[in-house]
């Protein structure tokens, strides 16, 4: 499992956390003593890049989620995340997929109903991308 760090410019910043988080799968937290860590270890150049290696990962997805949320349509945003998360698509339910993608339940059931009848996806037994081309092409243009 990749590592991510949490709170960083709070840290930094020295403010209050201003958020929550909850684990989708297993994982672990790690509580640090941010007094002791700042004393200790941010003069060492391994840390210090490995943190601005979290920090430029997190400002990449937050350009995907400003590209996602402005340029694609709501048939754009499903069909990229069916090409790129198809194996989670099998396990997660389609109210929880529609949350990711900030979309209404019933817009991701009309869609992937148009999808099935375009022969692009099957979902019957098991989920499948039929047609992953054709997905491509509503979001890469």
């Amino acid at each position: 499992m990749p590592v991510s760090l949490i709170a960083e410019l709070a840290n930094f910043e020295n403010i209050p956390y201003p958020a929550t988080a909850e684990f989708t799968c297993r994982g672990e937290i790690l509580k640090i003593d941010y007094k002791k860590l700042e004393e200790g270890f941010f003069k060492n150049p391994e840390l210090s890049f490995q943190i601005i290696k979290s920090l430029a990962g997190k400002l990449k997805i937050m350009s995907e989620v400003i590209t996602n949320e402005i340029v694609l349509t709501s048939e754009a945003k499903i069909a990229k995340f069916l090409v790129e998360n198809g194996e989670l698509f099998s396990t997660l339910k389609n109210t929880k997929v529609a949350s990711l993608l900030n979309l209404t339940p019933e817009t991701l059931s009309r869609t992937l109903t148009k999808f099935k009848k375009r022969g692009l996806i099957r979902t019957d037994e098991n989920f499948k991308v039929l047609d992953e081309n054709a997905l491509v092409e509503m979001y890469a243009n």
